[in-house]
C-alpha cells in the first residue's frame, strides 16, 4: 500500500467533511420543505376555521392575547 502525501490526506478529509455538511443541509431543507407542504395541504383541506400561525400559538401559551 502506498502512503499518501499528508497534505493530500488533509485535503481529502476536508473535502469529505464539506460533502457531509452539504448532504446534511440538503436533507434538512428537503424535510423542511416536505413538512411545510404537508402542513399547507392539511390546512387547505381542513374544515376548520382560519389557521393560527405557530408563533401566535406560542405567545398564547405564554399568556398573551392578541
Amino acid at each position: 500500500m502506498r502512503f499518501q502525501d499528508p497534505q493530500v490526506a488533509i485535503a481529502l478529509h476536508r473535502l469529505e467533511i464539506v460533502a457531509t455538511v452539504a448532504a446534511v443541509l440538503t436533507a434538512s431543507v428537503f424535510v423542511g420543505t416536505a413538512t411545510t407542504l404537508v402542513a399547507i395541504e392539511q390546512a387547505e383541506t381542513s374544515g376548520q376555521g382560519p389557521v393560527i400561525p405557530s408563533e401566535a400559538v406560542l405567545w398564547q401559551g405564554l399568556g398573551q392575547t392578541d
